[in-house]
């Protein structure tokens, strides 16, 4: 997915859960913003973008805090936090979710 120069990719994550639920749950995954295009509000686009389209579909989002770029993880979960992921495991990662809004 891409919204101008923010792109992300979302996938079904493999966890060994029944099929019904994991049908309900997507993985937001390589989340990024070219260097020159941060501090404009395209992260936040696209993350308004994909959580509203989740929220549509009844879908909850997973992902994992792994800083990449001028974030520091602390940083990058305070963001995330922000547009509704919640913190569900702290080690050996940092994994949020964010169950769907009607």
């Amino acid at each position: 997915m891409q919204l101008g120069p923010a792109s992300c990719q979302i996938s079904h994550p493999e966890l060994g859960m029944r099929p019904e639920l994991e049908s309900m749950l997507r993985e937001v995954t390589h989340v990024h913003v070219p260097e020159g295009e941060r501090g404009k509000g395209w992260g936040t686009a696209l993350i308004n973008y994909v959580t509203h389209a989740a929220d549509k579909h009844a879908v909850a989002l997973m992902l994992e805090v792994k800083s990449e770029g001028a974030l520091s993880d602390e940083q990058l979960e305070a963001f995330y936090a922000r547009h509704g992921f919640e913190r569900f495991q702290a080690e050996p990662c940092v994994l949020m979710v964010r169950m769907p809004r009607q």
